[in-house]
């Protein structure tokens, strides 16, 4: 038999902050930094970084328009 053991926690009144940066351009290769989230209480408890998980490839206007009237 197999016995867990564990706890849960349950904080109330964490605050979330969260920064994207303000220039993005295209290519954009995964695993790039793109902004990060700061979890607070009353002190800064933990920061975590946003990265992408895939490529983002560079497209021009008119595959973008056609994209967008398409669906």
């Amino acid at each position: 038999m197999v016995k867990l053991n564990f706890l849960i926690v349950i904080i109330k009144n964490i605050e979330q902050t969260i920064t994207i940066a303000k220039h993005i351009s295209a290519s954009i290769s995964s695993n790039q930094k793109v902004g990060g989230i700061t979890f607070l209480d009353i002190d800064v408890l933990s920061t975590v970084n946003l990265v992408l998980q895939i490529f983002v490839d560079k497209i021009d206007l008119t595959t973008m328009l056609t994209k967008v009237f398409s669906s």
